[in-house]
């Protein structure tokens, strides 16, 4: 479980890409050193194991709308004519899997694992190749980083971690990489092309003249997406019936992945709030 969480968690860092860029610019890719410092700052959210009837269920509705971002990503790299059928199309098939109790193999959630990273690199070394294309003046302010970080953190702190109030290493990793593949990206595209591509890595390997990397991109992308959205429909199942969590990942497909990562958000602080009101009130353990 834990591995197709962080597979998750790498997974919304890259479909940010896209967004981020959109609101902050070429300032995108230092969202995540911020939204850590943020994570810091709030000491994060309390496990999911401390909360009450209703700190569960806004568990599992976070746990639906990331479901719901991850199989839109699927559908905007993989079928990228016609991304909502084939996200629609995704969750289906992956809520029967939960529906039937289907657990992922070990080896299967390390192979997506390593074969993410093999993409990544391959990706960071095509992007950083070759020079880019000249691109015209990139607007932007440093003040944008503030949304563009929330959105991150709300997005990212969606996705359940179990106990623990340490450093955020999970938070710090998935900065990290977005914060990598944000600057590949920004690099060939710009920041205005990265922010308007629903697929923005592809886009850029494109223009590096290695779009034969495109497809081991997507395949390894693919993979981690439906791995990550698995288990989230599967802690989704935990919470409320079994076949139920899909249709709530539907909803969120439609949104588009700035609006799925704006609703992810919305979900999160709404716990932080309900949480913190706990908290003053005694009714957490």
């Amino acid at each position: 479980m834990q591995r197709t969480r962080s597979l998750a968690l790498a997974g919304l860092g890259v479909l940010a890409i896209g967004p981020l860029a959109l609101i902050a610019g070429r300032y995108a890719p230092l969202a995540g050193v911020l939204a850590v410092l943020l994570a810091l700052a709030a000491r994060l959210v309390p496990a999911p194991e401390t909360a009450d009837r209703t700190g569960r269920a806004l568990d599992g509705l976070c746990a639906c709308a990331t479901a719901g971002v991850l199989a839109r990503g699927i559908g905007d790299y993989l079928v990228p004519g016609h991304p909502r059928p084939a996200a629609v199309v995704v969750l289906v098939l992956l809520g029967l899997l939960v529906f039937a109790r289907t657990a992922i193999p070990d080896v299967l959630a390390w192979f997506g694992i390593g074969l993410g990273a093999l993409a990544a690199v391959l990706f960071a070394g095509a992007g950083l190749g070759i020079a880019p294309p000249p691109h015209p003046p990139e607007a932007g302010h440093p003040a944008l980083l503030v949304p563009a970080a929330v959105l991150l953190l709300g997005a990212a702190a969606g996705v359940s971690r179990g106990p623990g109030r340490g450093f955020p290493w999970w938070l710090a990793g998935a900065a990290l990489g977005f914060g990598g593949l944000a600057w590949v990206a920004q690099y060939q595209l710009g920041a205005a092309r990265t922010g308007l591509s629903p697929a923005p890595l592809t886009d850029a390997l494109e223009v590096a003249n290695a779009g034969e990397l495109t497809p081991v991109l997507v395949v390894a992308l693919v993979l981690a997406l439906a791995l990550g959205a698995h288990g989230q429909l599967g802690l989704a199942a935990e919470r409320f019936p079994a076949w139920s969590p899909a249709l709530g990942g539907i909803v969120v497909v439609f949104a588009g992945q700035l609006g799925g990562i704006v609703v992810c958000a919305v979900l999160v602080l709404t716990r932080f709030a309900y949480l913190g009101w706990s908290a003053k009130r005694g009714e957490l353990p």
